[in-house]
């Protein structure tokens, strides 16, 4: 799950404010703004905090974080935190949002009664001799072409983060359709 998210501006204007629209949807609504360098501000849901007024010149990168793990927010979900951004200038911006993730510890175990079911099952079906040698063999060519993807222990992988482009004219912003 996602307790923050780092926002960089990879190409155009810096940052000049940031804003979370509302609570989130277990009620959080306060927390941690970090800004390299400056230290670390509360940020309000529903509140713009103007980053202008720490540094003139704006921000290339900040961090928001303490997002409670309540909230359950999935990091692979690029609109679980919305946020609102300004920049310093009109044009067109190159902006990334990478979430912090937190382990949630939680492992997902086959019960021991399963384990002894498929056991004997096994067990069984060696005993009888149902399991000729060629049945083993297609057996394990199809697990090998049915393998799954690769998972961590809580089952969560994440692509190259995508970047988002934003054309900003006259101070708001115009965001392209998905596709």
């Amino acid at each position: 799950m996602s307790v923050g998210y780092d926002y960089a501006v990879t190409g155009g204007p810096l940052f000049a404010s940031v804003l979370i629209p509302n609570a989130l949807p277990q009620g959080d609504s306060n927390f941690i703004l970090e800004l390299p360098g400056f230290g670390n501000y509360s940020l309000v849901a529903g509140t713009t905090f103007n980053l202008l007024g720490v540094n003139p010149l704006g921000f290339s990168d900040f961090r928001i974080s303490d997002i409670d793990p309540a909230e359950m927010l999935d990091p692979t979900n690029p609109t679980a935190f919305v946020t609102g951004l300004t920049f310093t200038a009109a044009g067109t911006v190159t902006v990334t949002q990478n979430p912090i993730i937190q382990n949630t510890g939680s492992v997902s175990v086959p019960e021991p009664s399963n384990l002894l079911g498929l056991g004997l099952l096994g067990f069984g079906a060696f005993l009888t001799g149902k399991l000729n040698k060629k049945k083993l063999v297609g057996l394990r060519q199809k697990t090998n072409r049915e393998k799954p993807q690769p998972q961590s222990l809580l089952g969560i992988y994440f692509e190259k983060p995508k970047i988002a482009e934003t054309q900003i004219d006259q101070g708001k912003s115009k965001m392209p359709k998905s596709h």
